[in-house]
């Protein structure tokens, strides 16, 4: 019975002032489909703000720029998933990084077998494709 992937791709710590120069168009559109996702902001090592997005992950943290957190963060992680695991990661999430608050998560990013992690120099490749 094969496994179905709960993260589908992600992006680790990427630089707010880079991808916002680009409108945030180095996040995926769509990875098989799904633009759902869960997301982290960041103001260094300190966690800012955990949210999701059902319809477009990269509309959602775009958003960020311009509401009440737009002064307190400067790099963010995302993860695409399937729709209908996207609330209980967030979940997770938030009860995880609220705990360690300052501990970097590569040990938890590691756990996701099979997702692809998309790297931001990538991002030009995969959309020539």
């Amino acid at each position: 019975m094969k496994r179905e992937r709960i993260i589908l791709a992600f992006g680790k710590r990427w630089d707010r002032c880079l991808s916002e120069k680009y409108n945030f168009k180095d996040i995926p559109k769509r990875i098989e489909g799904r633009s759902s996702g869960a997301y982290i902001l960041f103001n260094r090592k300190r966690t800012v703000y955990i949210g999701k997005s059902i319809k477009s992950l990269r509309r959602r943290i775009r958003e960020h720029t311009h509401d009440h957190l737009k002064k307190k963060w400067n790099c963010f992680s995302w993860f695409i998933t399937r729709k209908r695991y996207t609330s209980e990661l967030e979940a997770l999430m938030d009860s995880i990084f609220w705990k360690i608050q300052d501990v970097t998560f590569v040990k938890q990013i590691a756990q996701l077998k099979g997702a692809r992690r998309i790297q931001e120099d990538e991002i030009k490749k995969l959309q020539k494709k």
